[in-house]
Protein backbone atom coordinates (compact mmCIF):
# COMPACT_ATOMS: atom_id res chain seq x y z
CA UNK A 1 0.00 0.00 0.00
CA UNK A 2 1.45 3.39 -0.96
CA UNK A 3 1.91 6.27 1.48
CA UNK A 4 -0.81 8.31 -0.25
CA UNK A 5 -3.32 5.44 -0.07
CA UNK A 6 -2.56 4.88 3.61
CA UNK A 7 -3.09 8.57 4.36
CA UNK A 8 -6.46 8.65 2.58
CA UNK A 9 -7.60 5.44 4.31
CA UNK A 10 -6.63 6.79 7.73
CA UNK A 11 -8.49 10.06 7.14
CA UNK A 12 -11.63 8.14 6.08
CA UNK A 13 -11.48 5.96 9.19
CA UNK A 14 -11.22 8.99 11.46
CA UNK A 15 -14.11 10.72 9.67
CA UNK A 16 -16.16 7.53 10.08
CA UNK A 17 -15.38 7.46 13.80
CA UNK A 18 -16.38 11.11 14.13
CA UNK A 19 -19.66 10.47 12.33
CA UNK A 20 -20.49 7.40 14.38
CA UNK A 21 -19.97 9.41 17.52
CA UNK A 22 -23.19 11.29 16.74
CA UNK A 23 -25.18 8.04 16.50
CA UNK A 24 -23.61 5.74 19.08
CA UNK A 25 -23.12 6.46 22.75
CA UNK A 26 -19.53 5.25 23.14
CA UNK A 27 -19.27 6.44 26.73
CA UNK A 28 -21.42 5.87 29.80
CA UNK A 29 -23.07 8.96 31.14
CA UNK A 30 -21.01 10.56 33.88
CA UNK A 31 -22.01 12.80 36.71
CA UNK A 32 -22.27 16.54 36.33
CA UNK A 33 -19.27 17.24 38.60
CA UNK A 34 -17.11 15.06 36.31
CA UNK A 35 -18.47 16.72 33.18
CA UNK A 36 -17.76 20.13 34.60
CA UNK A 37 -14.24 19.13 35.57
CA UNK A 38 -13.07 18.02 32.10
CA UNK A 39 -14.51 21.20 30.60
CA UNK A 40 -12.64 23.33 33.09
CA UNK A 41 -9.36 21.44 32.53
CA UNK A 42 -9.17 21.12 28.80
CA UNK A 43 -5.43 21.74 28.46
CA UNK A 44 -2.68 19.22 29.07
CA UNK A 45 1.10 19.31 28.83
CA UNK A 46 2.93 16.04 28.26
CA UNK A 47 6.43 14.67 27.68
CA UNK A 48 7.48 11.64 25.66
CA UNK A 49 10.69 9.63 25.49
CA UNK A 50 11.44 6.57 23.39
CA UNK A 51 12.89 5.37 20.11
CA UNK A 52 12.84 6.31 16.43
CA UNK A 53 13.41 4.34 13.25
CA UNK A 54 13.55 4.99 9.54
CA UNK A 55 11.79 3.43 6.55
CA UNK A 56 13.50 4.00 3.22
CA UNK A 57 15.89 2.65 0.59
CA UNK A 58 18.93 1.87 2.76
CA UNK A 59 19.33 -1.34 4.75
CA UNK A 60 16.21 -3.32 5.59
CA UNK A 61 15.49 -7.02 5.64
CA UNK A 62 17.15 -9.69 3.49
CA UNK A 63 14.67 -9.39 0.63
CA UNK A 64 13.38 -6.95 -1.96
CA UNK A 65 12.27 -3.70 -0.37
CA UNK A 66 8.78 -3.91 1.18
CA UNK A 67 6.51 -0.96 2.04
CA UNK A 68 6.43 0.75 5.43
CA UNK A 69 7.14 -1.35 8.55
CA UNK A 70 7.50 -4.60 6.55
CA UNK A 71 11.08 -3.57 5.70
CA UNK A 72 12.00 -2.32 9.17
CA UNK A 73 15.57 -2.90 10.38
CA UNK A 74 15.13 -3.66 14.13
CA UNK A 75 18.78 -2.95 15.00
CA UNK A 76 18.51 0.70 13.94
CA UNK A 77 16.22 2.06 16.65
CA UNK A 78 17.62 5.35 17.96
CA UNK A 79 16.36 7.90 20.49
CA UNK A 80 13.43 10.32 20.31
CA UNK A 81 12.09 13.04 22.63
CA UNK A 82 8.79 14.92 22.43
CA UNK A 83 6.86 17.60 24.24
CA UNK A 84 3.26 18.46 23.56
CA UNK A 85 0.31 20.69 24.40
CA UNK A 86 -3.16 19.17 24.13
CA UNK A 87 -6.52 20.96 24.03
CA UNK A 88 -9.83 19.08 24.22
CA UNK A 89 -12.41 20.50 21.84
CA UNK A 90 -15.00 18.06 23.18
CA UNK A 91 -14.95 15.10 25.50
CA UNK A 92 -13.60 12.77 22.79
CA UNK A 93 -11.93 15.20 20.39
CA UNK A 94 -8.63 17.00 20.91
CA UNK A 95 -5.95 18.95 19.08
CA UNK A 96 -2.31 18.43 20.07
CA UNK A 97 0.75 20.44 19.06
CA UNK A 98 4.01 18.51 19.45
CA UNK A 99 7.71 19.37 19.18
CA UNK A 100 10.03 16.38 18.68
CA UNK A 101 13.73 15.69 18.30
CA UNK A 102 15.08 12.34 17.15
CA UNK A 103 17.84 10.55 15.24
CA UNK A 104 17.44 8.06 12.42
CA UNK A 105 20.03 5.88 10.66
CA UNK A 106 20.31 3.37 7.82
CA UNK A 107 23.09 1.15 6.49
CA UNK A 108 23.25 -1.21 3.51
CA UNK A 109 25.74 -3.42 5.35
CA UNK A 110 22.91 -4.61 7.61
CA UNK A 111 21.09 -6.44 4.79
CA UNK A 112 22.23 -9.46 2.78
CA UNK A 113 20.03 -8.59 -0.17
CA UNK A 114 22.64 -8.46 -2.99
CA UNK A 115 21.99 -5.15 -4.77
CA UNK A 116 21.53 -3.14 -1.59
CA UNK A 117 24.45 -4.72 0.21
CA UNK A 118 26.71 -4.07 -2.76
CA UNK A 119 25.51 -0.48 -3.01
CA UNK A 120 27.18 0.09 0.39
CA UNK A 121 25.43 3.38 1.24
CA UNK A 122 24.81 4.56 4.82
CA UNK A 123 23.58 7.68 6.62
CA UNK A 124 22.41 9.22 9.85
CA UNK A 125 20.24 12.29 10.29
CA UNK A 126 18.61 14.39 13.03
CA UNK A 127 14.85 14.95 12.91
CA UNK A 128 13.46 18.22 14.29
CA UNK A 129 9.68 18.18 13.96
CA UNK A 130 6.82 20.55 14.78
CA UNK A 131 3.35 19.13 14.11
CA UNK A 132 -0.32 19.48 14.97
CA UNK A 133 -2.66 16.51 15.04
CA UNK A 134 -6.31 15.68 15.60
CA UNK A 135 -7.01 12.99 18.19
CA UNK A 136 -10.13 10.88 18.59
CA UNK A 137 -10.32 9.38 22.10
CA UNK A 138 -12.33 6.21 21.79
CA UNK A 139 -11.99 5.69 25.56
CA UNK A 140 -10.97 8.18 28.23
CA UNK A 141 -10.38 7.59 31.93
CA UNK A 142 -13.43 8.37 34.07
CA UNK A 143 -12.95 9.57 37.64
CA UNK A 144 -15.87 10.09 39.99
CA UNK A 145 -15.90 11.90 43.31
CA UNK A 146 -17.94 9.80 45.73
CA UNK A 147 -17.17 11.36 49.12
CA UNK A 148 -18.13 14.90 50.03
CA UNK A 149 -14.95 15.56 51.96
CA UNK A 150 -12.71 18.54 51.51
CA UNK A 151 -9.94 17.80 48.92
CA UNK A 152 -10.75 14.09 48.66
CA UNK A 153 -10.51 12.31 45.31
CA UNK A 154 -12.00 8.85 44.86
CA UNK A 155 -11.51 6.68 41.75
CA UNK A 156 -14.70 4.87 40.90
CA UNK A 157 -14.51 4.67 37.13
CA UNK A 158 -12.35 3.64 34.16
CA UNK A 159 -8.59 4.24 34.36
CA UNK A 160 -7.69 3.21 30.78
CA UNK A 161 -7.76 5.35 27.65
CA UNK A 162 -7.41 4.59 23.92
CA UNK A 163 -6.99 7.14 21.12
CA UNK A 164 -5.94 7.48 17.48
CA UNK A 165 -4.55 10.50 15.69
CA UNK A 166 -3.72 11.99 12.29
CA UNK A 167 -2.04 15.31 11.59
CA UNK A 168 0.39 17.43 9.61
CA UNK A 169 3.66 19.15 10.40
CA UNK A 170 7.06 20.26 9.17
CA UNK A 171 10.47 18.82 9.99
CA UNK A 172 14.16 19.45 9.35
CA UNK A 173 16.60 16.70 8.42
CA UNK A 174 20.27 16.63 7.40
CA UNK A 175 21.61 13.26 6.15
CA UNK A 176 25.31 12.66 6.78
CA UNK A 177 27.74 9.86 5.93
CA UNK A 178 31.01 8.91 7.60
CA UNK A 179 34.25 9.45 5.72
CA UNK A 180 37.72 9.41 7.29
CA UNK A 181 36.28 9.45 10.82
CA UNK A 182 34.11 12.54 10.18
CA UNK A 183 30.41 12.79 9.37
CA UNK A 184 29.95 14.72 6.12
CA UNK A 185 26.62 16.42 5.16
CA UNK A 186 25.44 14.82 1.92
CA UNK A 187 22.99 17.37 0.54
CA UNK A 188 25.66 19.97 -0.42
CA UNK A 189 27.67 17.27 -2.28
CA UNK A 190 24.91 16.48 -4.80
CA UNK A 191 25.56 12.74 -4.75
CA UNK A 192 22.99 12.10 -7.50
CA UNK A 193 24.19 15.01 -9.65
CA UNK A 194 21.91 17.61 -8.06
CA UNK A 195 22.79 21.01 -9.51
CA UNK A 196 25.00 19.55 -12.26
CA UNK A 197 24.15 19.52 -15.98
CA UNK A 198 21.37 17.03 -16.65
CA UNK A 199 20.95 16.27 -12.95
CA UNK A 200 17.98 16.91 -10.67
CA UNK A 201 17.52 20.05 -8.59
CA UNK A 202 18.99 20.11 -5.06
CA UNK A 203 16.46 18.87 -2.52
CA UNK A 204 15.32 20.85 0.51
CA UNK A 205 16.23 19.74 4.03
CA UNK A 206 12.82 20.95 5.25
CA UNK A 207 9.84 18.74 4.38
CA UNK A 208 6.25 18.00 5.39
CA UNK A 209 5.33 15.14 7.73
CA UNK A 210 1.95 13.46 8.15
CA UNK A 211 1.75 11.85 11.62
CA UNK A 212 -0.64 8.93 12.03
CA UNK A 213 -0.81 6.54 14.96
CA UNK A 214 -2.47 5.46 18.19
CA UNK A 215 -1.88 5.46 21.93
CA UNK A 216 -2.93 3.99 25.27
CA UNK A 217 -3.07 5.69 28.65
CA UNK A 218 -3.48 4.63 32.28
CA UNK A 219 -4.33 7.09 35.02
CA UNK A 220 -2.48 7.37 38.32
CA UNK A 221 -4.19 9.91 40.56
CA UNK A 222 -3.80 13.18 38.60
CA UNK A 223 -1.30 11.90 36.03
CA UNK A 224 -1.42 9.77 32.90
CA UNK A 225 1.18 7.21 31.92
CA UNK A 226 0.93 6.30 28.25
CA UNK A 227 2.31 4.38 25.30
CA UNK A 228 2.26 5.94 21.84
CA UNK A 229 3.15 4.77 18.34
CA UNK A 230 3.37 7.35 15.56
CA UNK A 231 4.28 6.79 11.91
CA UNK A 232 5.39 9.85 9.92
CA UNK A 233 4.70 9.73 6.21
CA UNK A 234 6.73 12.45 4.49
CA UNK A 235 6.83 14.57 1.34
CA UNK A 236 10.48 13.72 0.60
CA UNK A 237 12.44 10.70 -0.61
CA UNK A 238 15.79 12.10 0.53
CA UNK A 239 15.90 11.26 4.24
CA UNK A 240 18.73 8.89 3.31
CA UNK A 241 20.06 11.00 0.37
CA UNK A 242 19.09 8.21 -2.07
CA UNK A 243 16.17 8.60 -4.45
CA UNK A 244 16.95 8.50 -8.17
CA UNK A 245 19.72 7.11 -10.38
CA UNK A 246 23.50 7.16 -10.40
CA UNK A 247 25.14 10.20 -11.99
CA UNK A 248 28.43 10.17 -13.87
CA UNK A 249 30.92 9.69 -11.04
CA UNK A 250 33.81 11.22 -13.00
CA UNK A 251 31.85 14.47 -13.36
CA UNK A 252 31.04 14.48 -9.63
CA UNK A 253 34.72 13.93 -8.85
CA UNK A 254 35.77 16.79 -11.14
CA UNK A 255 33.08 19.24 -9.92
CA UNK A 256 32.64 18.31 -6.24
CA UNK A 257 35.82 16.47 -5.25
CA UNK A 258 36.98 13.00 -4.26
CA UNK A 259 34.88 12.81 -1.10
CA UNK A 260 31.66 13.53 -3.00
CA UNK A 261 32.55 10.93 -5.66
CA UNK A 262 33.19 8.22 -3.07
CA UNK A 263 30.03 8.91 -1.06
CA UNK A 264 27.98 9.00 -4.26
CA UNK A 265 29.12 5.51 -5.22
CA UNK A 266 31.10 3.52 -2.62
CA UNK A 267 30.36 0.21 -4.37
CA UNK A 268 33.82 -0.42 -5.87
CA UNK A 269 34.95 -4.06 -5.79
CA UNK A 270 31.44 -5.58 -5.83
CA UNK A 271 30.51 -8.65 -7.87
CA UNK A 272 28.02 -6.74 -10.04
CA UNK A 273 29.53 -3.31 -10.87
CA UNK A 274 27.00 -2.85 -13.70
CA UNK A 275 24.29 -2.31 -11.07
CA UNK A 276 25.98 0.90 -9.94
CA UNK A 277 26.92 2.57 -13.22
CA UNK A 278 25.58 5.88 -14.54
CA UNK A 279 21.81 5.68 -15.05
CA UNK A 280 21.34 2.62 -12.83
CA UNK A 281 18.80 2.68 -10.01
CA UNK A 282 20.13 4.23 -6.78
CA UNK A 283 16.77 4.73 -5.05
CA UNK A 284 13.02 4.63 -5.65
CA UNK A 285 11.56 8.12 -6.28
CA UNK A 286 8.00 6.71 -6.49
CA UNK A 287 7.89 5.85 -2.78
CA UNK A 288 8.78 8.57 -0.26
CA UNK A 289 10.70 7.83 2.91
CA UNK A 290 9.09 7.66 6.34
CA UNK A 291 10.07 7.48 10.01
CA UNK A 292 8.37 6.46 13.22
CA UNK A 293 8.35 7.14 16.96
CA UNK A 294 7.61 4.64 19.72
CA UNK A 295 7.39 6.47 23.05
CA UNK A 296 6.36 6.31 26.68
CA UNK A 297 4.49 9.48 27.63
CA UNK A 298 3.84 11.18 30.95
CA UNK A 299 1.25 13.92 31.34
CA UNK A 300 -0.97 15.76 33.77
CA UNK A 301 -4.41 14.21 33.80
CA UNK A 302 -7.41 16.00 32.32
CA UNK A 303 -9.74 13.03 32.74
CA UNK A 304 -12.09 14.54 35.28
CA UNK A 305 -10.29 14.63 38.62
CA UNK A 306 -12.68 16.50 40.89
CA UNK A 307 -11.89 18.43 44.04
CA UNK A 308 -14.95 19.51 46.01
CA UNK A 309 -13.92 22.20 48.42
CA UNK A 310 -16.10 22.94 51.43
CA UNK A 311 -17.96 26.13 50.52
CA UNK A 312 -17.37 29.19 52.62
CA UNK A 313 -20.55 30.51 54.24
CA UNK A 314 -20.97 34.25 53.92
CA UNK A 315 -22.69 36.09 56.73
CA UNK A 316 -25.56 38.23 55.63
CA UNK A 317 -25.30 41.86 56.51
CA UNK A 318 -28.20 43.40 58.40
CA UNK A 319 -30.21 45.87 56.42
CA UNK A 320 -30.61 47.98 59.55
CA UNK A 321 -26.91 48.33 60.25
CA UNK A 322 -26.24 51.66 61.81
CA UNK A 323 -24.49 54.15 59.60
CA UNK A 324 -23.52 56.39 62.49
CA UNK A 325 -23.50 56.20 66.34
CA UNK A 326 -26.78 58.12 66.67
CA UNK A 327 -28.71 55.31 64.88
CA UNK A 328 -27.25 52.52 67.03
CA UNK A 329 -29.99 52.51 69.68
CA UNK A 330 -32.69 52.60 66.99
CA UNK A 331 -31.16 49.51 65.30
CA UNK A 332 -31.04 47.59 68.60
CA UNK A 333 -34.71 48.30 69.25
CA UNK A 334 -35.68 47.04 65.80
CA UNK A 335 -33.75 43.81 66.34
CA UNK A 336 -35.51 43.16 69.64
CA UNK A 337 -38.87 43.85 68.07
CA UNK A 338 -38.13 41.40 65.22
CA UNK A 339 -37.14 38.61 67.63
CA UNK A 340 -40.25 39.18 69.72
CA UNK A 341 -42.44 38.82 66.64
CA UNK A 342 -40.49 35.57 65.76
CA UNK A 343 -39.59 36.84 62.31
CA UNK A 344 -36.34 36.58 60.36
CA UNK A 345 -34.18 39.62 60.87
CA UNK A 346 -32.52 40.88 57.75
Amino acid sequence: MSARSLTILSALLLCFSFGMNAQVNWFPKVEKPTDYDWKSARTEIYLGIGTANYLGELGGLDRERSPLIFDLEPTQFKYSFSGGFRYYLQYQHALTTTFSYARITGDDKLTNYPNRNGRNLHFRSPIVELSTRYEFHLLRPIVRHTMNINRTVSFNGRRFGIFGFVGVGAFYFNPKAEFGGAWIPLQPLGTEGQGLPGGPRPYSRIAIAYPIGFGFTYQFHRYLLGFEYGLRLTSTDYLDDASGTYYNNDVIRRERGEVAAYLANPSEGTENPQWYEEGSVRGNPKDNDAYMFVQITFSRSTAGVVHLKRPKLKRKKAKFAAKNPKDKRRTVRRKKKARKNNSAFR
